[in-house]
């Protein structure tokens, strides 16, 4: 060890230098290869937590997306809208029932613009219904606007869920979403809502992980979309296919800025699960956390063997970096965990409505069996009531002529009575059977040839008697008719039967009864017969008029109780018409104001 100290210059000295500083270098390249293994661990982690941040604003966007289907779905489930169908189905036109619907669902549409707010700010800007032939129903914007799309490249009949559409060749982004509606299975048109660009880039974009330093843009169908315009053009359209960012963890690339400069950046992409975006953050590569030091770093050991104090600090500080990010990274985990627990909470969520869902279809299903054997229990129990009950007539009929003997002043009246409430029996049976054979889907036509003229006079004539009765005038305005039409005799006279003794009984003494016909025309060229039956009896409150024709429905006032009734004609007849294939209506102006009933039968 002597030898070795006296070899070099300046003994112990020298060598003591010598080693101090070998060891002064190994101690900074140790610390340089400590600091530089950091600087990649700290940027992978940087990396990680800027992905997760994104992670977790596109689930938040997905959740957007996901509840504007929701709106789309209700509006299309709502009862306004089936009620435009149902009507047309009956024949309306729009003058009567049609415009009045669409009116309906244009104001459901501006309600649910107004009430959808994020941040104080409208989510939709406009929502439209176009029906199956690309004909534009209701527009949020008004449809006598000009049109600038073609409706029909909007309907997507063959698709049964909620579709989102992107215009990218117009600025800012046109983002749409579109779901079918179908009417009895049948599909008659599409629902579409535009969705506020202004909303989608203050809410999500704006607030992106990043943003404030790098630029945020949408991928969708094998593009890299710029939100706005002011967004860096050259950056976007150096970018790849979505697909392959959304591939690796970061995606590096090398841009030409505007002024021909180099500039390298990193891409990260993440999905916006249940829709075609992805959300792609561009970032200059040396902003991102924990960037790797160079290479030209090293030659700088010998000024930094001189000042190993100030590396020492140095490293002080980025091990405080690193600590810092490690409690970030553990308070992340710990809300990880929380979202984890609330999206359990959120499953079970949903697997108790759908356990909901699936007992109300049994119940339905329950109520619909319970309807059919209503019907059919009905339908029973009135044919094996009409037996007794047509003996109970005909013997009455017998001992009433006196052919078994003769009968005094009492008997006769009290058997008159009897023929007459057994006749009124057996009506309300032939009524009860026709409901449920209506209800059974059993009615159907037994078309013939008639005279429509024919029938409509001997029909007046038998309500002419009660008429007479009473002292109610029967008038007659017959326009000219076809000689022959096609239709159901039996039921066609069993229509104006029904509502010719309603007229004569809900008219007071002295009062009229009015019947008109005419042949009238459709726009579409198809001809019926109108037929109109007015009268001067005791009318009916406005909200009545739909309701009279419900089943076991009468008028509540104190005029109509004290008249016979089970509230199955006008039910009947309305499903006789239908069953022609034509639509009744009733109008009146009120109590004491009397009423009017037009039904119409295509020839």
């Amino acid at each position: 060890m002597n030898r070795l100290i006296r070899k070099f210059p300046g003994g112990r000295r020298n060598l003591a230098g010598i080693a101090a500083g070998v060891v002064l270098c190994v101690l900074v390249a140790l610390l340089l290869t400590t600091n530089y293994l950091s600087q990649v661990k700290l940027r992978k982690s940087g990396m990680e937590q800027l992905r997760y941040d994104m992670e977790k604003h596109a689930a938040a966007a997905s959740y957007f997306f996901s509840e504007r289907g929701n709106d789309l779905k209700n509006l299309a489930e709502s009862r306004v809208v089936s009620a435009f169908f149902e009507n047309r189905a009956l024949g309306m036109s729009m003058e009567y029932g049609l415009k009045a619907s669409l009116s309906r669902i244009s104001r459901s549409f501006d309600s649910l613009m107004e009430k959808k707010l994020i941040s104080g700010n409208h989510i939709y800007n406009r929502i439209v219904f176009i029906d199956k032939s690309g004909k534009l129903l209701v527009d949020t914007h008004g449809v006598e606007c000009p049109e600038e799309y073609q409706w029909t490249d909007y309907l997507t009949p063959e698709d049964t869920d909620i579709n989102i559409i992107v215009e990218h060749y117009t600025q800012p982004l046109n983002i749409m979403e579109s779901i079918p509606y179908f009417f009895k299975g049948g599909y008659e048109g599409q629902i579409v809502a535009w969705i506020s660009s202004e909303v989608i880039y203050n809410n999500f974009i704006k607030t992106a992980p990043g943003f404030s330093t790098g630029i945020v843009c949408i991928g969708y169908n094998g593009k890299c979309l710029p939100p706005v315009t002011e967004t860096s053009a050259y950056i976007v359209n150096s970018l790849p296919d979505p697909a392959e960012i959304l591939s690796c963890n970061a995606y590096d690339l090398e841009v030409i800025s505007e002024n021909g400069t180099k500039e390298k950046m990193t891409a990260i992409g993440v999905p916006i699960r249940n829709t075609p975006f992805s959300m792609i953050l561009v970032y200059p590569s040396g902003k991102l956390p924990g960037h790797p030091v160079s290479g030209g770093a090293f030659p700088a050991i010998v000024i930094l063997s001189l000042v190993t104090l100030i590396v020492i600090v140095l490293l002080l500080r980025i091990n405080a970096r690193n600590l810092i990010l490690n409690t970030r990274l553990e308070e992340a985990a710990i809300r990880e965990r929380e979202i984890a627990t609330k999206n359990l909470a959120l499953r079970e969520e949903i697997a108790r409505r759908k356990e909901t869902a699936a007992k109300l279809e049994k119940s339905k299903e329950a109520a619909e069996a319970a309807n059919r054997a209503k019907s059919e229990f009905l339908a029973n129990m009135t044919h094996e009531l009409r037996t007794p009950m047509n003996a109970i007539i005909g013997f009455t009929g017998l001992v009433m002529d006196k052919k078994l003997g003769s009968l005094s002043n009492k008997q006769e009246e009290y058997l008159d009575d009897v023929l007459q409430s057994s006749n009124h029996l057996l009506s309300l049976i032939n009524d009860i059977l026709d409901i449920s054979r209506v209800e059974a889907g059993k009615l159907v036509l037994e078309p013939s040839n008639i005279n429509p003229e024919e029938l409509l006079r001997n029909s007046l004539i038998m309500a002419t008697e009660k008429a007479m009765k009473h002292e109610i005038q029967l008038s007659t305005d017959i326009g000219k008719l076809p000689e022959m039409i096609v239709a159901d005799e039996r039921k066609f006279k069993q229509i104006l039967y029904n509502l010719l003794s309603n007229a004569v009984k809900f008219t007071p003494d002295g009062g009229k009864v009015h019947l008109k016909a005419a042949l009238k025309s459709r726009p579409a060229g198809k001809e019926f017969i109108e037929v109109s039956i007015t009268d001067t009896g005791i009318g009916i409150n406005r909200e009545d008029l739909e309701r009279i024709f419900e089943p076991f429905e009468q008028i509540d006032s104190s005029l109509s109780r004290k008249y016979q009734g089970t509230g199955l004609g006008l039910s009947l007849t309305k499903n006789l018409v239908k069953l022609h294939g034509g639509t009744i209506v009733a109008r009146s102006a009120g109590d004491g104001k009397g009423s009017s009933f037009t039904f119409t039968i295509p020839i």
